[in-house]
């Protein structure tokens, strides 16, 4: 996945139809997703391909370095970020490929991306609360075992 953080892109992408390019649309900084399936998605390929039309910064953000940084999070970040990977996979899967774009420009895609994020915190919220009960629980037996020594 990478972040325009300044400068300006143009992508575009083959038509189905033919070879041709479809029309293409901007990419502008802190504003755009650029390749977000490919951090979720092991089998995603680029389809179009996006240029630079004056100086630019893109940050790259890799799958396997995320991954990474993702073990090392408490469960309730795990879970979160797991949810949200799935739902975005599902709403990939809802749309037909002439919709799909490496590009997801924030004026059309950010409602339903927020939308994901309430019910996401309410299954987390389930299982910070299933944590703290067998937490619980291993708390009550602690002192237990200790006293049989």
């Amino acid at each position: 996945m990478y972040f325009l953080t300044s400068g300006r892109l143009w992508y575009k992408r083959p038509s189905l139809e033919s070879q041709k390019f479809q029309s293409g649309e901007w990419v502008d900084p802190d504003e755009d997703w650029i390749s977000e399936p490919g951090l979720w998605l092991t089998n995603w390929e680029h389809l179009g391909s996006a240029t630079a039309t004056r100086a630019s910064t893109v940050i790259k953000v890799a799958s396997s370095g995320l991954q990474e940084v993702i073990k090392g999070s408490p469960v309730a970040t795990w879970a979160f970020i797991k949810e949200y990977a799935s739902r975005f996979a599902e709403w990939l899967e809802s749309k037909d490929f002439e919709e799909l774009s490496d590009i997801l420009q924030a004026e059309d895609h950010a409602d339903q991306i927020r939308a994901f994020i309430p019910q996401i915190a309410d299954a987390i919220g389930r299982l910070e609360a299933l944590s703290r009960v067998s937490m619980l629980k291993r708390a009550v037996q602690l002192p237990a075992m200790r006293s049989g020594r």
